[in-house]
C-alpha cells in the first residue's frame, strides 16, 4: 500500500491516500475505505477538469459536477454515470467505480457491515491501481512538465530526427491523446521564447512531431501550429523543415495557407542556397525531393512552380536528389541541361565546382540518363577544358578516369552511332573531331 502511494503524482490526493494507509496501520479499516473514497472521487474530478479546456465532452461533464460539488451535493454516482455515457469511461471501469462507490457506502453508514482489514487494502489496491495512479488523463501536468523541461539543453541530447522521434515517444507516452491540442499550444508559444534553449527545444520537438507523420497529428499542427503562424517570416526555415519531414502536411492545406507556405519555402530557400549538405532539413532540394517523393511530380509542378524552378535552376549536385527524381522526368531533364551548360561554361567559377562534384554523380547520374546523354555530358565538359578550366581540364586529361560509368555509356553511343556522336560534339562547339575525342578520353 505504501508502495502504491508513490505512484500518485497529485500531492493533494496522495495526502489523503497517506491518511488511510495511516488508518489502516492502526486498524482503522473504516477510515481507511473512506479516505480511500474522498482520494478516488478527488482524482476522477481533477482529471477531468484539466482536460476540459481541450476536449468540449470532458468540459460537459466537468461544469455539470463542478456545479454539484460546490452545492455540497452528491456527486459520485453522477460523475460515473456522466463519464461512462460520454465514453471517457469504459463499461467495466464504470462498475468497478460503482462497486467502489456501494463500498465507501456500507462502510461510512449504520448498515451493520464490518469492514475487514482484506477489503480496505482491495478497496485501496483498486482505486490507485485502476484510476488514481493512471497518468492517461493528468492533462495540464504532463505538459506542463514537458513544457517545464524544454530549458534543459540535453532535453534531446541528438539532433537527429529519428533519436529525437524516439524521445519525443517517451514524453508523450502517457498523454491523453485529446490533450495533444493544449500540447501542441504551448509549444508554438514556446517558439517565441527569448531563452534559445527553450526555442530550439519548441522547434525540434515539433519537427519530431510531425517526422512521426501520424495523420491526426497533422491536423492538430495545421490548426495549432501553421495556419496561425504561416505570416511569421522569422519561422521560415522550420516550416521548410516540416515541409521535407512531412510533405503531406502542405498538400492539406487551404489555398491561402499554401501561398504563404510557398513564399516561406523561398524565402528559406534564398537565405540557405543548395551548397548545404542535402541531410539537412532545410536544404531547398531536401525539400524539394521530399515533396517529389511524396506527392509525385505533377502535384510539384503545379504546386510549387515556383520553388521546384529555383531548385533546378541552381541545380545542386546532391546524388540523393538525383534518385528522387528518377521519377520526375520533367524536373530531371531540366535538371540534367542545366548539369550540361555548367559544364561547358566559360566562366570558370561555374564549370570548376561542376568538375569538381561530377565525380561524386557518376554512379547515380549514369543510372538514369541514356548513352548519348552521358556522351553529351563529357562533351561538355571537353567544351570546359578548352576554356582552360581547371576542374574540366583535370578530368579530361585523365581520359575521366573518375567518371567510370558515364564514360563507358558515352563508349557505347560513340560505337553505335558515330554519325550522332559527331554531331553532339558540333551542338557543344567542342574543337576535336571525334576521332581525336575517342583517342584521347574515351579510349
Amino acid at each position: 500500500m505504501e508502495e502504491l502511494i508513490t505512484t500518485v503524482h497529485d500531492r493533494d490526493v496522495a495526502d489523503f491516500l497517506k491518511e488511510a494507509f495511516i488508518c489502516y496501520g492502526t486498524g482503522a479499516h473504516r477510515a481507511c475505505v473512506v479516505l480511500t473514497h474522498i482520494a478516488l472521487f478527488d482524482s476522477l474530478r481533477r482529471k477531468i477538469k484539466a482536460i476540459a479546456p481541450v476536449n468540449g465532452t470532458a468540459k460537459a461533464v466537468s461544469d455539470e459536477i463542478e456545479a454539484l460539488a460546490a452545492a455540497q451535493r452528491v456527486f459520485e454516482t453522477p460523475l460515473i454515470q456522466k463519464l461512462k455515457a460520454a465514453g471517457i469511461l469504459t463499461h467495466l471501469e464504470a462498475q468497478i467505480l460503482e462497486q467502489l462507490n456501494s463500498q465507501r457506502n456500507k462502510a461510512a453508514h449504520p448498515s451493520g457491515h464490518t469492514v475487514t482489514a482484506e477489503e480496505a487494502r482491495f478497496v485501496f489496491a483498486e482505486a490507485v491501481k485502476k484510476f488514481i495512479s493512471q497518468p492517461v488523463r493528468e492533462t495540464s501536468y504532463i505538459v506542463e512538465a514537458v513544457i517545464g523541461r524544454f530549458g534543459d539543453q540535453n532535453f534531446f541530447p541528438s539532433s537527429n530526427v529519428p533519436d529525437m522521434v524516439a524521445v519525443l515517444g517517451q514524453e508523450l507516452a502517457n498523454l491523453d491523446p485529446a490533450a495533444k491540442p493544449f500540447l501542441i499550444s504551448r509549444v508554438v508559444q514556446s517558439l517565441d521564447n527569448a531563452d534559445a534553449t527553450i526555442a530550439g527545444n519548441a522547434r525540434n520537438f515539433l519537427l519530431a512531431f510531425v517526422a512521426r507523420r501520424e495523420t491526426a497529428d497533422r491536423d492538430l499542427i495545421i490548426k495549432g501550429l501553421v495556419i496561425p503562424k504561416s505570416s511569421d517570416t522569422k519561422l521560415a526555415e522550420l516550416f521548410s523543415m516540416l515541409v521535407a519531414s512531412d510533405p503531406f502536411l502542405f498538400s492539406s492545406l487551404p489555398l491561402a495557407i499554401k501561398l504563404r507556405i510557398r513564399s516561406l519555402l523561398m524565402l528559406n530557400a534564398t537565405a540557405v542556397g543548395v551548397g548545404l549538405p542535402y541531410q539537412q532539413l532545410r536544404h531547398p532540394a531536401r525539400v524539394l525531393g521530399a515533396c517529389v517523393s511524396e506527392l509525385g511530380e505533377a502535384f510539384v509542378v503545379a504546386e510549387l512552380k515556383e520553388f521546384s524552378d529555383w531548385v533546378v535552376a541552381l541545380a545542386p549536385y546532391t546524388p540523393e536528389l538525383l534518385q528522387t527524381l528518377a521519377h520526375a522526368p520533367d524536373l530531371f531533364s531540366r535538371l540534367f541541361e542545366n548539369y550540361v551548360t555548367r559544364a561547358a561554361s566559360s566562366q570558370w567559377a561555374t564549370s570548376n565546382p561542376f568538375a569538381a562534384a561530377v565525380p561524386a554523380l557518376d554512379v547515380p547520374l549514369a543510372a538514369l540518363i541514356t548513352d548519348e546523354q552521358a556522351f553529351q555530358l563529357l562533351a561538355a565538359i571537353k567544351r570546359g577544358a578548352e576554356w582552360s578550366g581547371h576542374g574540366p581540364l583535370a578530368l579530361t586529361n585523365s581520359a575521366f578516369a573518375t567518371l567510370p560509368a558515364l564514360k563507358a555509356k558515352a563508349q557505347s553511343f560513340a560505337a553505335v552511332d558515330p554519325a550522332r556522336a559527331t554531331a553532339v560534339l558540333a551542338a557543344q562547339k567542342v574543337v576535336t573531331d571525334l576521332a581525336e575525342f575517342l583517342s584521347e578520353h574515351l579510349a
